[in-house]
């Protein structure tokens, strides 16, 4: 293969996490991961794809997909225990405290001191309404409106249940309000009761709408409740949910609804419960925030658990010894359904469903450690290693290839192809080339000079972004 140099740079790649140490693939998040507490009370998204924790103490925590950034009183939010995030139309994130609210264009923090807005009132929920309106509720202080700089208050006096407000949700042609007494409606600008029983002796902690249009109720203390056409449905404990103390409820918009409880996960699909708990993964049991991503993924914040990321995908226990190997570094499904798993123990495990096989020592393929594996559109494999450069597998075989045929390295630490089929490979010490199988051509991009721990080139989902650490 012939080797072109270009010393303009375009950078794209690669973040893997691995588990398969729990039931499920589960990924936790603890304070020795860098979180500044292990009580997550809110959690959001930014357009750009990164996280956003509120903890009970630890003020606001953002995770880029590598590490953990802390915001606090000295940084200018009112109150470090955060109970709501909240991001608008336009990229602002509102944070709701235990000492009111706060907005963050990225650069500063604005506390909202209007007299006529919630001040230092414990702040429950934010949303923004499709007129652009933004919705505040309180802890016995009621509802606020926001709307071009100017604050309005809502409050028992105009018709609310109660004014402690959990949650809020926009319908087509009104708004619900959960509260610590049941579920007051907002239509055309009047307050009505909803009319059933039950609701109304409820505290309401959460409300979504499921891929059906239905609306589900999520109580502290009596189940759940589905909202129909015309009939209210519960659910409780005899119909298979794990608690009936419910914090939160999200629709993953796959068919699921979760509900994070006083005992775990409850996840409901085709008209039954699933149940995760801590001995699927959880590394706590009280689930008090949930938020479904971008990518797929669902995010769980426990009380005193700190965060765990669900990817969907279950994994059964395996052993060092099924295998071969005690670090996994890469995971990946064949073509044909079989697992392949990159280990420390060099070559790749292959699980076909009943056992577990080895690759390793045969005729051109490597003893090496395994980092990443990626298979193209073409359905070959290619295996990178720790140090001894690329293995490609395909109908004819192994072929390989290293510095000598035009790698910028023999350390990869990722593959991935763009939209042309064009395989990018990433090294864990100089930088990065392109493989362009249509005029199998190696182009490298050495003027980077990416060396050392500062830098590294990491994906999360479908955007690529590069993180300098």
């Amino acid at each position: 293969m012939k080797v072109k140099r270009c010393s303009t740079a375009i950078l794209l790649f690669f973040y893997l996490t691995h588990c398969i140490s729990q039931k499920y693939n589960f990924r936790n998040y603890s304070v020795n991961d860098g979180l500044t507490q292990s009580e997550i009370y809110a959690i959001c998204q930014d357009r750009q794809g990164n996280m956003w924790f509120g903890t009970e103490g630890g003020g606001l925590v953002k995770f880029d997909g590598y590490a953990f950034k802390s915001y606090r009183e000295e940084d200018g939010l009112s109150n470090s225990f955060v109970r709501v995030i909240f991001e608008d139309k336009t990229g602002i994130l509102w944070i709701g405290t235990e000492e009111g609210v706060n907005s963050f264009d990225g650069a500063k923090f604005l506390f909202h001191s209007d007299p006529a807005g919630p001040g230092k009132s414990s702040i429950k929920c934010i949303i923004q309404d499709s007129s652009s309106d933004i919705w505040i509720g309180t802890e016995n202080n009621g509802l606020f409106k926001y709307n071009k700089g100017r604050f309005t208050k809502f409050s028992a006096k105009n018709g609310l249940s109660h004014n402690t407000v959990f949650c809020l949700l926009e319908t087509a042609d009104s708004l619900l309000i959960g509260t610590k007494k049941g579920v007051t409606v907002y239509k055309d600008s009047k307050f009505l009761s909803i009319p059933f029983d039950d609701l109304r002796q409820s505290v309401i902690r959460s409300m979504v709408t499921d891929n059906t249009n239905r609306i589900w109720f999520a109580t502290q203390g009596n189940g759940a409740f589905c909202l129909t056409d015309s009939s209210l449905i519960h659910y409780n404990t005899s119909e298979g949910l794990t608690n009936p103390i419910i914090y939160c409820a999200l629709n993953d918009n796959r068919g699921s609804v979760w509900f994070g409880t006083a005992n775990g996960v409850s996840r409901f699909k085709d008209d039954q419960f699933r149940n995760y708990s801590n001995k699927n993964g959880l590394p706590g049991d009280v689930i008090v925030s949930m938020y479904y991503d971008t990518f797929g993924n669902i995010w769980f914040g426990t009380s005193g658990g700190g965060i765990t990321r669900f990817d969907n995908e279950r994994f059964v226990h395996y052993t060092e010894n099924e295998l071969i190997g005690k670090q996994v570094y890469s995971v990946i499904q064949a073509p044909n359904k079989n697992m392949l798993f990159g280990t420390s123990a060099g070559g790749i495990s292959v699980f076909d469903g009943i056992k577990t096989s080895l690759l390793k020592g045969i005729s051109g393929f490597t003893n090496s450690k395994i980092r990443c594996l990626f298979y193209s559109n073409d359905s070959n494999l290619w295996i990178g290693t720790f140090e001894d450069g690329i293995y490609l597998f395909d109908n004819s075989g192994f072929q390989h290839f290293t510095i000598n045929n035009g790698l910028v390295s023999n350390h990869i630490s990722g593959i991935t192809s763009d939209t042309s089929g064009n395989i990018w490979i990433a090294s864990s010490d100089s930088g990065v080339c392109v493989f362009y199988p249509t005029f199998q051509t190696i182009m490298r991009y050495p003027d980077l000079n990416l060396t050392g721990e500062k830098y590294s080139i990491h994906c999360i989902g479908q955007i690529w972004k590069y993180l300098d650490g």
